[in-house]
């Protein structure tokens, strides 16, 4: 970047148009809309994107966009997947434009299943992206989540079991 007058930036958006260059980057997040112009735009990520999965939806499917999550729910609400991959590596707003994306789907909440069966999906995911990073490599990952204080305190929330995905995940980091 050549040397500019301090008062240049002030209203210009500056970034590093090499950032992200081969940096493998995982979302864990509702999906993505890959046909955005975010992605489509510049050096078109969604070309280049991957898709992992961390489990069916309640009905048995696995589709690509974040459109079918509800808003208010516990879950990310519709695109929230999205908006993540525009932040890290959109055309116009992302910090690193030349990211590696590797989406990983959660599925969509069974709102029947017990609060921590839903919790566990993203622990499921973070299990997925170990598995696809493999030893010895790094990368980014990039996970949206919360826990309710209430699902712990009411006991809705248990990590008890050794075979829980907290277990596994803590296992092989």
């Amino acid at each position: 970047m050549k040397e500019r007058a301090l008062d240049w930036y002030e209203n210009s958006y500056v970034y590093d148009d090499t950032a992200g260059e081969d940096v493998d980057v995982y979302i864990i997040d509702s999906g993505a809309d890959l046909k955005h112009p975010e992605f489509t735009q510049g050096a078109d990520i969604a070309s280049s994107a991957r898709w992992l999965y961390a489990g069916l939806d309640p009905d048995g499917t696995t589709p690509e966009d974040d459109s079918e999550f509800t808003a208010g729910s516990q879950d990310s609400g519709p695109g929230h997947g999205t908006c993540m991959l525009g932040i890290v590596g959109g055309h116009w707003y992302g910090v690193a434009k030349k990211i590696n994306p590797i989406l990983v789907r959660i599925p969509r909440p069974d709102l029947k299943a017990p609060v921590g069966a839903r919790y566990k999906r993203y622990l499921d995911a973070v299990l997925r992206v170990i598995d696809d990073v493999g030893e010895g490599k790094r990368a980014i990952l990039n996970m949206s989540f919360f826990i309710r204080r209430r699902d712990v305190i009411t006991g809705q929330l248990t990590f008890s079991n050794p075979d829980e995905p907290q277990h596994r995940c803590l296992g092989r980091i």
